[in-house]
């Protein structure tokens, strides 16, 4: 039995030239000899002014990832975003003095989620200001979920509703009932599935999707590992839009060598 099947040594020397830069990428930004400059994401901004109109309300911050959040599931890249996003969020209103609410709406988050705020409220100098039951876990089902946290947003009136994680038409019915209810907020949506943009655009005021949200949780969270990943990723971009140029002016003069170079 042959080890080298034909038809995989060209897919098996990508995956080993993506491990190999990004673990080289890794290294280097680890040494401070890479830096990692993201194009300006706007959305981040309009994050920071969201929070800041909770303190000029006097108003709580409502969190939440949706059922598409889970590190069980295939999406869990979404997951280890939105907990990014969302240390970055509890340390901002640990410092601002943010009554924060976080609601994941998948039970294997809810532990993540208690150890992040508490670490955030820590690291800011706030942990006595850490209130564990303000992270509240209803269900896995968004219709149960939503009739647990209706009453709840009627109360509390959040300023912000900010769903990161595999978010869709969840943000849509839950800002519509704030709506039909009066409850004056601003709400910010993520998800990583570009098929749920329709629901985002329509049920949130600012949005992050596709690779947008993966690059502003990098930001926001400030981890080498995923800088790398992120940078190694845009490179094999570039490189495929490069390949498939190149291909279709060979093949337009005739020539089938790069498609018999990629068959091997």
């Amino acid at each position: 039995m042959s080890i080298i099947i034909e038809g995989r040594i060209i897919p098996m020397t990508i995956v080993l030239a993506f491990v190999a830069l990004f673990l080289l990428i890794h290294y280097l930004i680890s040494k401070g000899r890479m830096q990692l400059n993201v194009r300006k994401i706007t959305q981040l901004d309009a994050l920071a002014d969201i929070l800041d109109r909770c303190v000029e309300m006097g108003k709580p911050a409502f969190y939440y990832q949706s059922w598409g959040a889970k590190f069980s599931d295939k999406s869990c890249i979404d997951a280890v975003a939105s907990i990014d996003v969302l240390d970055h969020v509890a340390r901002e209103a640990a410092t601002k003095g943010i009554n924060l609410i976080v609601s994941p709406m998948s039970g294997e988050m809810y532990p993540h989620d208690v150890e992040t705020v508490r670490e955030a409220y820590s690291a800011v100098g706030r942990l006595d200001q850490f209130n564990p039951d303000n992270i509240r876990y209803y269900s896995d089902y968004m219709t149960t979920w939503m009739a647990a946290n209706y009453p709840l947003v009627d109360k509390e009136r959040p300023a912000a509703i900010i769903g990161m994680g595999g978010v869709g038409d969840d943000i849509y019915y839950f800002t519509a009932y704030m709506v039909i209810h009066n409850i004056d907020h601003v709400a910010i949506a993520g998800s990583g599935a570009v098929s749920h943009v329709a629901y985002i655009i329509i049920g949130a005021d600012e949005w992050l999707v596709g690779d947008e949200y993966y690059a502003a949780a990098i930001v926001l969270g400030g981890k080498g590992a995923l800088s790398g990943s992120l940078i190694t990723t845009d490179l094999f971009k570039l490189a495929s839009i490069v390949v498939l140029i190149l291909g279709l002016v060979i093949t337009t003069l005739g020539s089938s060598f790069l498609l018999d170079l990629l068959s091997l």
